[in-house]
């Protein structure tokens, strides 16, 4: 059989099958079909497809992840406290209490070289929900 052939058996089985099962049984007799997915290893889904004995070339889609969505609120327990000790900028783990807990660095920078506002708002302690948020305010403050 010619390719233009195949392609109009399948057209013809497709009207059939629109019918109904019955029109295309007694068409044709029982259509064979068989269809298979298949996850591939570089993240795609492979379909492989026959009907009535005839193969069709694979098709590839490409699965993709849905993106993760941020929370627009923050969570309820904050990761760090920024504040100062001695004259300078600190980071401290947050206490299960929320309130500045271990001290896990020192930036060289003076809270005396910085506006009134933000001394006011380093000795409240500024709360830290998230590592980029942290990496954030060091760069704000010039670590």
């Amino acid at each position: 059989m010619q390719k233009h052939e195949h392609i109009i058996i399948i057209a013809i089985i497709i009207f059939f099958s629109l019918l109904g099962f019955g029109a295309g049984f007694v068409v044709f007799g029982p259509l064979r079909t068989s269809h298979s997915v298949a996850a591939t290893e570089t993240g795609y889904l492979q379909h492989d497809m026959s009907i009535a004995g005839l193969e069709f070339p694979p098709r590839m889609e490409e699965v993709v992840p849905e993106p993760e969505q941020e929370s627009p609120v923050p969570p309820a327990a904050h990761l760090y406290v920024v504040t100062t000790q001695n004259g300078y900028i600190t980071v401290h783990l947050a206490n299960a209490d929320g309130r500045a807990g271990e001290q896990v660095r020192t930036l060289s920078t003076s809270v005396a070289s910085l506006p009134a506002e933000e001394q006011e708002r380093l000795a409240h302690g500024i709360n830290v929900y998230t590592e980029d948020a942290l990496i954030r305010i060091l760069e704000d403050y010039g670590s």
